[in-house]
């Protein structure tokens, strides 16, 4: 069943779970009913004035994750939640954030993965967007060092992570120690 008309920014992978979930792809800011925006590494102002335009037109404004920012090679590089930020400043509207950390999103996954939250790991560099929901659902959670947040910051959070490692191979290291006991 088609879900509705949507003009988006982001990348090969939310253009295809856009159409593979029955939403029509538009480049008029006339017709959307969705105006939904990710990560798009060739962003250019003709997308942004699209999607603000939509919203104005009465497309819901909807995002795929709110991270301000994300670990390159080169540093920390703006993520969606920058490109959110700019849209929202020229609309007044506020996007609804369907990825993480968005419970919903938490159970789906556990869902397709045939599992329960008390058996699932979640690691994550933020606590905001990674660690968080999956604290409020039950999950175990690692806060790794590898991105954005600080150990201080991890350890300021209410709850905070169950772990905080400086890496993965830490986290496998660990959990192979589990095993050898």
């Amino acid at each position: 069943p088609q879900r509705g008309k949507a003009v988006m920014i982001g990348e090969e992978g939310l253009r295809s779970a856009l159409l593979e979930n029955g939403f029509e792809l538009t480049e008029s800011e006339h017709d959307a009913d969705f105006a939904v925006v990710g990560i798009n590494f060739d962003l250019r102002y003709e997308h942004l004035a699209r999607a603000a335009l939509a919203i104005r037109n009465g497309a819901r404004f909807i995002g795929t994750n709110h991270d301000p920012s994300f670990p390159s090679e080169r540093g920390q590089v703006p993520g969606t939640g920058s490109i959110l930020a700019l849209i929202a400043t020229a609309t007044g509207v506020q996007p609804t954030i369907i990825g993480k950390p968005n419970a919903g999103m938490y159970d789906q996954a556990l869902h397709r993965l045939g599992a329960t939250a008390p058996q699932t790991l979640m690691v994550g560099d933020r606590y905001d967007t990674d660690i968080a929901g999956a604290i409020e659902l039950g999950m175990t959670t690692v806060g790794v060092l590898t991105g954005v947040t600080k150990r201080e910051s991890f350890e300021k959070e209410n709850p905070p992570p169950h772990f905080i490692l400086d890496n993965i191979p830490a986290l496998l290291a660990l959990m192979q120690q589990a095993d050898n006991q």
